[in-house]
């Protein structure tokens, strides 16, 4: 069983990093059978060396590991620790070859079409690391995750270590490590979302958000110039929006989301690129409905609502104005979250809001005030918040906030 785009394109073979992306929607969507059917086709994919086919990125560990953050599943990480720990051996022994000590450089392939170290590829491998590290422990497996927490210390030091001037030259995080500022921006926009090897408001993502709406949008969305190309790409401007949702520009968000729906069809389908920037909306032989871009935007339309972050959950990050309109109402009922279901009833009222709670056992949240809600002030099962900088905390437990 194989995860595809559509019924039209990209049948050549599976795509690790994409997957990845459709196991999370279908675990946002409630359907776990479905993400974990995603997830079982990485490990018919592994080599014997521990590295993987079809998947230059080397992102598959990636997805191995994450789907344990998730679910929890200890049976499922019993069966899947030993291919992370073979690519580990893998990864470590490459990385050693390497005279950055890096992921080896790659040639020019689709997505950033650069030749060299690319940034996206390190984002990922550091989360696979880690993740690994945290199912090992939960195995009981003491050495195995001491080997793999001293194996990130040292891979992610040395990566910022490189990266961090970079950043200084270009005003943004660059494509790639040893290329300048040449290529698409791609797989450089994972550092917050969904990797977190940056913190969510690292002045690192605020900088290349900034750079990028400043010179890299057009018709409000991300223009795809890798291999010479000049064209919207409409999935990858969520990668961008992902990271501003974590550092709080929900406004920035919230004019993403409708710039995405002001370029799906009548039936909200998303395309991929070629679409020319100020002409018309023929993306040629690239067919829609585009699958990444469903998976994206399920994937952003949960984390509006409801999103983990560390060991606390995050209510209403971003809030349109037309949701909560005097009359209007937006409820989720059990939406799965790694710490539990979530239930989340929001009503407008003529003053704001009024949303009922319900967190998962010993679990608090934050719940964001939006951007336009000037001189706020809230109340908490009816007694009155004191000053906060929009987010309103709740201890566990069922409330009521107004």
């Amino acid at each position: 069983w194989i995860q595809r785009v559509n019924e039209l394109q990209y049948h050549t073979g599976f795509w690790p990093r994409d997957a990845s992306y459709f196991a999370l929607a279908w675990w946002y969507l409630g359907l776990p059978e479905e993400g974990r059917r995603v997830v079982d086709h990485y490990f018919r994919i592994q080599n014997d060396d521990g590295s993987f086919q079809h998947d230059p990125e080397n992102i598959s560990p990636f997805a191995i590991a994450r789907w344990f953050r998730l679910t929890g599943d200890l049976d499922y990480a019993q069966a899947a620790f030993p291919a992370l720990w073979r690519n580990h051996l893998w990864l470590k022994a490459r990385r050693a070859e390497d005279p950055l000590g890096l992921m080896p450089p790659r040639g020019r392939y689709d997505n950033e079409g650069i030749e060299g170290h690319y940034v996206g590829h390190n984002f990922y491998n550091l989360c696979a690391l880690r993740e690994g590290a945290a199912m090992a422990r939960a195995l009981g497996k003491e050495e195995e995750a001491t080997a793999l927490e001293a194996e990130h210390a040292a891979y992610r030091e040395t990566f910022l270590e490189q990266l961090a001037p970079l950043v200084e030259e270009f005003g943004q995080i660059p494509p790639g490590v040893d290329t300048g500022i040449e290529g698409a921006n791609w797989g450089n926009l994972v550092g917050s979302y969904p990797t977190e090897v940056l913190e969510p408001r690292h002045r690192w993502i605020a900088k290349t958000s900034d750079t990028l709406r400043a010179s890299k949008y057009a018709e409000g969305l991300l223009i795809y110039d890798g291999f010479g190309w000049n064209s919207l790409h409409h999935y990858s401007t969520i990668k961008n929006t992902y990271a501003d949702l974590l550092r709080g520009r929900d406004d920035l968000v919230v004019r993403d989301l409708y710039a995405l729906l002001a370029h799906t069809s009548a039936t909200n389908a998303g395309f991929e690129f070629c679409i020319v920037p100020w002409t018309n909306r023929d993306f040629g032989g690239n067919f829609s409905p585009h699958g990444w871009f469903a998976a994206k935007y399920v994937g952003l339309i949960r984390l509006m609502l409801v999103r983990e972050q560390g060991e606390d959950l995050h209510l209403l990050s971003a809030l349109p104005p037309a949701w909560i309109e005097p009359g209007r109402n937006l409820a989720a009922k059990g939406l799965p979250t790694r710490f539990g279901p979530v239930d989340l009833d929001v009503e407008g009222t003529e003053a704001g809001l009024r949303a009922r709670v319900k967190l998962p056992p010993g679990r608090r949240a934050a719940l964001h005030v939006p951007w336009y809600a000037k001189g706020a002030s809230a109340t908490v099962d009816g007694q009155v918040t004191a000053a906060f900088d929009r987010e309103v905390w709740l201890p566990p437990g069922e409330h009521e906030v107004e």
